[in-house]
């Protein structure tokens, strides 16, 4: 059989065409991956979301309970004076005393 270029330039083509669809093949599969990375992350980010709102709605209900105590020692503070605070600070100091006894005894 006599050597045909038109025969040798479609094994060619089609040789390219084969590799093209492999190389498809492997990009589509890649996309997949990249696909479910995507759709995990969102997800560990959409619960992160729902955490930090909780965390959120917890650190305001507490701060609400601070500025209310704060607001009663501001008045206890108001009417004892300095008695009241030297009492705070040296039950404070008594405190940190009994822990480091208890921490290293």
């Amino acid at each position: 059989m006599a050597y045909n270029p038109m025969h040798q330039k479609i094994k060619e083509t089609k040789q390219a065409i084969k590799d093209q669809d492999r190389d498809l093949e492997s990009l589509g599969e890649g996309v997949d991956r990249l696909h479910n990375i995507a759709k995990s992350h969102n997800e560990e980010l959409n619960n992160q979301k729902i955490s930090l709102d909780q965390l959120d709605h917890a650190i305001n209900g507490n701060l609400s309970q601070l500025e209310i105590a704060d607001g009663h020692l501001k008045k206890a503070l108001e009417k004892n004076g300095c008695n009241y605070l030297c009492l705070i600070i040296g039950l404070g100091v008594i405190i940190i005393i009994l822990l480091f006894l208890v921490i290293y005894i």
